[in-house]
C-alpha cells in the first residue's frame, strides 16, 4: 500500500484511531507505508516510562534514536519510577523531554547531590498533570513554597502528592496554583484539611477532590466535588507503574471522580453519597 485512497486526513484517522484503540497494531502499522510511518512513529513516543524493566530506559540510546528536537515534541508523559537504575539521572530524563506535561516522579533513587539538577529541570517543564513526592524536588517546605508561582505550575490542572506531614505548606501550595481543577491530597490527611480545601477562598477553580483514605463524612456535609475512591494497588516495574496512575489520561482515578460527579449533579445519585465504587476487573489504562 504506497498510494492513498481516500483523502489523507480520514486515512490518517483511521490510522490513528487504530493505533490507540489496538496499541500491539503501532508497529506492524508502521510498515504499511512512509506517511503512516510519519504518522504512528510520534505516538509510540508520547507515554515514556523509566524502571527497571522498561524499553525506553536508556537515555543514551534515546538520545542517538531521535534528535532532541524530535522528543521534545512528541514525548508528553513522563514516568519516572524509583526501580529506574538508569543510565541516566532523573534530571537528565526531564532535560532530554522539555515538552513533557504529565510527569510522574518516585521518590527511592533521588541522592541529595542530583537535587539541584533535577530541581532546575523540573522547573523548566510546563505541567499539566504531576504526581509525586514534592520532597524528591523541593527538600524543603519553604522551596516547595517559593516554587508555586514559577511557570512550571502556572497550567497545572491535576495533582496528586505523596508527601505526608507537610499539611499546612500544602494547603498554602494548593491554594496559590491558578490553574488546578483536581486534587488528590496524601493519604492521612485530616478531614478539616479536607473542608479547608472545599473553601471558595481556597483552591478557587477547585472542580474534584478525590480522596482516598476517609469513608465516613461527618452529617451535614454537603459538596458535590468531594469524591471517596480508591486507586489502583501501588507496584513498580509494571507495564503500567500504577502509583502513577494520576498522570494517564484515560481510566484513571480522576476519570472515575468525574463521572461520578457528573451523575450526581444530574440527581443520579444521592447527595449524601461520596462514595464511588471502582470497577476492579477493568484496571488497565487507556492509550495516551
Amino acid at each position: 500500500m504506497s498510494e492513498p485512497r481516500l483523502p489523507p486526513e480520514i486515512e490518517r484517522e483511521i490510522f490513528e484511531t487504530t493505533a490507540i484503540s489496538s496499541p500491539r497494531m503501532c508497529y506492524p502499522l508502521l510498515r504499511v507505508a512512509r506517511r503512516v510511518c510519519a504518522w504512528i512513529e510520534p505516538m509510540l513516543y508520547r507515554t515514556l516510562m523509566f524502571h527497571e524493566r522498561s524499553t525506553s530506559a536508556d537515555l543514551d540510546k534515546l538520545s542517538v534514536a531521535k534528535s532532541r528536537e524530535y522528543l521534545a515534541r512528541n514525548v508528553r508523559h513522563v514516568i519516572v519510577s524509583a526501580t529506574w537504575p538508569g543510565p541516566g539521572t532523573a534530571a537528565e530524563a526531564l532535560r532530554l523531554f522539555p515538552g513533557a506535561t504529565h510527569l510522574a516522579l518516585g521518590n527511592g533513587h533521588f541522592e541529595d547531590d542530583q537535587q539541584d539538577a533535577l530541581q532546575a529541570a523540573f522547573t523548566d517543564l510546563r505541567l499539566h498533570r504531576l504526581v509525586c513526592y514534592a520532597n524528591a524536588v523541593f527538600p524543603t517546605r519553604d522551596a516547595l513554597m517559593a516554587a508555586a508561582a514559577l511557570p512550571v505550575f502556572a497550567q497545572l490542572t491535576h495533582l496528586s502528592l505523596f508527601d505526608i506531614g507537610w499539611t499546612e505548606q500544602q494547603e498554602l501550595f494548593y491554594a496559590t496554583l491558578p490553574a488546578l481543577t483536581h486534587l488528590a491530597p496524601p493519604h492521612l490527611t485530616s478531614w478539616r484539611t479536607f473542608e479547608r480545601l472545599l473553601r471558595p477562598q481556597a483552591c478557587r477553580r477547585l472542580e474534584a477532590l478525590v480522596v482516598f483514605s476517609h469513608t465516613d463524612v461527618p452529617q451535614g456535609f454537603a459538596d458535590v466535588r468531594l469524591v471517596i475512591t480508591i486507586a489502583k494497588p501501588w507496584s513498580f516495574g509494571d507495564s503500567e507503574e500504577t502509583w502513577a496512575e494520576g498522570v494517564f489520561e484515560v481510566g484513571s482515578f480522576w476519570d472515575v471522580a468525574d463521572d461520578f460527579i457528573a451523575r450526581k449533579r444530574a440527581g443520579l445519585i444521592p447527595v449524601n453519597n461520596y462514595i464511588a465504587v471502582r470497577d476492579m476487573d477493568s484496571w488497565n489504562f487507556g492509550q495516551q
